[in-house]
């Protein structure tokens, strides 16, 4: 008499969990073009906006008194880095909510999934969220905060993407680099 294993059963090694992503190199089609990533940015941030709404209604109509908390952070150098960590907060929980599960399993955004790419180590390898969240986006996000020398940060991040590596800045901080996942 043989011994059936339980279908509803959790898996007991992590070989036997699934993944999105297949086992071949990671890397094996070539580096994503300048436009694939700008067009996956276009859609993540369009998104990232979309989920904002409700935030943005919000201070039309002032709800919470939250323009009180908006004209405090004007006069108050606490209130305004209290304000800056609201909205970092609020912008990791909302890309998170989005796009975590993807970055979690595949390395990709929703916008970088549409358009057949991934981010992966400079080995080709997938990378854990944690250090996605934390050098690839935290730091960018952190660093473009203060006024002036965070644009002119946020400018050049985006402009590095003309080098031949096609990296931008936080692609060489994070050790990844975004490439196709198909052929064509």
């Amino acid at each position: 008499m043989t011994i059936e294993q339980n279908p509803f059963e959790a898996p007991k090694h992590q070989a036997d969990i699934p993944t999105l992503v297949e086992s071949a190199p990671l890397d094996r089609f070539g580096l994503a073009s300048r436009w694939q990533r700008l067009a996956a940015s276009f859609v993540d941030t369009f998104l990232l906006i979309g989920a904002l709404v409700p935030l943005f209604v919000a201070i039309t109509y002032d709800l919470g008194g939250i323009n009180e908390w908006l004209a405090a952070a004007k006069e108050n150098l606490a209130y305004s880095i209290i304000l800056e960590t609201i909205n970092l907060l609020i912008l990791i929980t909302i890309h998170l909510a989005i796009n975590g599960y993807l970055l979690a399993t595949a390395g990709q955004t929703v916008g970088k999934w549409l358009l057949g790419i991934r981010i992966v180590t400079n080995q080709g390898k997938l990378l854990p969220l944690k250090h996605l969240m934390i050098l690839r986006y935290l730091s960018v996000w952190v660093i473009s905060i203060p006024p002036v020398l965070g644009n002119f940060f946020a400018f050049a991040n985006c402009l590095a993407i003309f080098r031949s590596s096609k990296k931008c800045i936080h692609d060489d901080w994070a050790g990844t680099k975004v490439v196709r996942t198909n052929p064509s």
